[in-house]
């Protein structure tokens, strides 16, 4: 899915192939347009919630023209192969990756800057793998500030 970015973003992506697999994802979106707004969700598809976040048709805090389009910044991937049992486990690492954030910044999780994203997940998996031993961390793309 080539996203084209805006002649000034400082979002980087990766020339990573985007999974076409129905299995479940968790995945933080940034806004190209203003790379301090990002996006954590989680769903079965994660090139069907790219799509839909990028066509204004996701959450609402990702409808804006002027955030749009979003970037892939990084998706988590490996949760358990039952349809419910995923989906627990990906509600569960959202949980844990917002209250993490909401630790850094008890004033406003969009106040906390997108390069501090990505130790908190990270921090998440590394917690989480004792649990979901297959859980894996991919990131797609930089922030070049």
């Amino acid at each position: 899915v080539r996203i084209p970015l805006p002649a000034v973003s400082i979002f980087r992506p990766k020339k990573i192939e985007v999974p076409a697999g129905d299995v479940g994802f968790v995945f933080a979106l940034v806004s190209t347009k203003r790379p301090t707004h990002y996006y954590i969700g989680h769903g079965i598809s994660l090139r069907k919630s790219l799509f839909l976040h990028n066509s204004g048709q996701g959450e609402e805090e990702t409808q804006s023209q002027e955030l749009r389009p979003w970037g892939l910044f990084l998706f988590i991937c490996g949760f358990d192969e039952s349809p419910d049992v995923n989906e627990c486990q990906r509600k569960e690492v959202v949980t844990l990756i917002d209250e993490e954030l909401n630790n850094i910044n008890t004033v406003s999780r969009n106040s906390i800057p997108t390069t501090d994203l990505l130790p908190v997940v990270e921090k998440v998996v590394s917690q989480k793998k004792l649990e979901f031993s297959s859980l894996r961390l991919v990131v797609c793309g930089s922030l070049n500030e």
